[in-house]
């Protein structure tokens, strides 16, 4: 009589060009992440960019609420024009560990652009642009940019039509 043990050595023995399948299926996947994984900085550097460009946002917002009308200057924002959030130590030999970019206001819009030691976006920017609603809201756009759209996030994209 056998057991289920056994039934189950005997089967995996009868499959064992699947498990050799299997083993050399997820070696080429584990692959193909290493390859992708400089696109995933890449990012990840845009997404804490654009995390940072909110409070630039607030600012202008702020702004525009008090004066009913765009700030013309970063002076005017109260904040620093230049900054450097993320890690230290550096997370590979591409990734600088920090990403550092600065802004400038143009006609109300807000460009912010990466420095120069920033990989695949290096010099390249997104552009906030904000809109006013009848009502007085102000809302965002990003969709204006030198950062190609396959690192930006999903609401960030030009839609196609």
């Amino acid at each position: 009589m056998s057991t289920d043990v056994d039934t189950f050595s005997d089967n995996r023995r009868r499959c064992w060009w699947l498990w050799d399948l299997l083993d050399v299926g997820l070696g080429y996947l584990t692959y193909i992440g290493y390859r992708y994984d400089a696109d995933k900085l890449t990012r990840i550097r845009v997404l804490m960019m654009l995390e940072t460009g909110e409070m630039i946002q607030k600012a202008a917002v702020a702004y525009y609420s008090t004066h009913r009308a765009f700030a013309t200057s970063v002076a005017a924002l109260g904040v620093p024009n230049t900054y450097s959030v993320g890690t230290d130590p550096p997370l590979d030999d591409e990734d600088p560990g920090k990403v550092v970019f600065h802004f400038e206001l143009v006609d109300g819009r807000i460009v912010l652009m990466f420095a120069e030691a920033q990989g695949k976006v290096a010099k390249q920017s997104i552009i906030l642009t904000p809109s006013i609603d009848p009502t007085g809201a102000m809302s965002w756009s990003c969709t204006e940019g030198t950062v190609p759209a396959t690192y930006r996030p999903q609401r960030c994209r030009a839609s196609i039509k």
